[in-house]
């Protein structure tokens, strides 16, 4: 039986030609699993210190701390560093423990070595998101519990005040009906016509006498005001929903305005115009606000997806190349 000399990459090995094929796998699994288990171990140690430093970088002060882009380079400079150092010593690991192979050909070894970094690679990956999951999955569980008892606490508190303040139940079911915007704006349309601050003003800066006042018409109940707020919070959620209010309803408005505070109806009318207006501005901006959150955070995700697409390449290069370094230096 002839032998041929190859060299891998810089001493020759023998390899006999017609020699019968290997009843023992190519892989070595126990080398791979150490591999991948030291690789998950050492990113969990970085990453942890990672989120130590972070934590320290950063500041709830305005003016101090890292800003928000250097702490985003930061992150994904020691997410490639998490990545080189942890599947390099992964990759090594599984190359290094390896059983050896006997007359095999040098590319062989090579291509087998590099197969051995990658698989432990990817069963560390594999063990990282199973256990990130798990811990994730933990904390979201807490953080429900935490919720619902906080829910709970804010539920019996708002029962006490309604239980403790009369017509409190009929305000407290068309809050939840409507939104709190719709309900300040109501508000505003149903202000008193003058506050008892500017009426105080009025009398130390004015010296004329007073003028007659007119007879205003009486404060309605408080079950009517109560019932005057829930039709406007119904009305402009509604009409706000469609894109416009309608004159009818306009009018209807300006006539509650002028029954539950005691306006004339042409500065009724002018309250509702004004309310309105300043109801579609706040509903616009809110729309663009959220748009725009939804924007910044379709662009942070898609960089993180991106980021982590090439550190995790990173890694697995990084653990194909150690492993080859560990083979050679084991078969020395």
């Amino acid at each position: 039986m002839t032998t041929d000399t190859y060299q891998y990459p810089d001493r020759p090995v023998a390899r006999a030609v017609g020699s019968v094929e290997s009843a023992f796998s190519a892989v070595s699994w126990s080398a791979i699993l150490a591999g991948a288990a030291a690789a998950a171990a050492m990113s969990m140690i970085l990453v942890s210190l990672g989120a130590g430093l972070g934590l320290l970088a950063v500041s709830p002060w305005q003016g101090e701390g890292a800003s928000p882009v250097t702490l985003g380079v930061g992150v994904i400079a020691w997410s490639v560093v998490v990545h080189v150092v942890s599947f390099g010593v992964g990759g090594y690991l599984a190359g290094r423990l390896r059983t050896k192979w006997a007359d095999v050909h040098g590319d062989e070894v090579f291509f087998r070595d590099t197969a051995h970094g990658f698989i432990s690679w990817a069963v560390a990956i594999l063990v990282s998101v199973c256990v990130m999951t798990s811990v994730a999955g933990v904390f979201a569980k807490g953080t429900a519990s935490v919720a619902a008892a906080g829910v709970g606490a804010a539920g019996a508190t708002a029962g006490a005040a309604a239980a403790a303040s009369p017509g409190m139940e009929n305000s407290a079911d068309n809050a939840s009906g409507s939104s709190a915007l719709m309900a300040y704006f109501s508000d505003m349309l149903l202000r008193p016509a003058s506050s008892p601050a500017d009426s105080a003003s009025t009398a130390t800066t004015t010296q004329l006498p007073a003028p007659a006042m007119t007879p205003m018409t009486p404060a309605a109940p408080a079950g009517d005001v109560t019932q005057s707020r829930g039709e406007i919070v119904r009305i402009l959620t509604v009409s706000l929903a469609n894109g416009d209010v309608a004159a009818g309803d306009k009018a209807y408005l300006a006539q509650l305005v002028t029954n539950e505070t005691g306006l004339p109806q042409a500065e009724a009318a002018k309250r509702v115009d004004d309310v309105i207006a300043q109801s579609q501005k706040a509903v616009e901006d809110g729309k663009t606000k959220a748009k725009q959150i939804a924007d910044d955070a379709r662009k942070a995700v898609a960089g993180a997806a991106l980021w982590t697409f090439v550190t995790l390449l990173i890694g697995a290069f990084c653990a194909a190349y150690a492993a080859t370094i560990g083979g050679r230096l084991r078969d020395q």
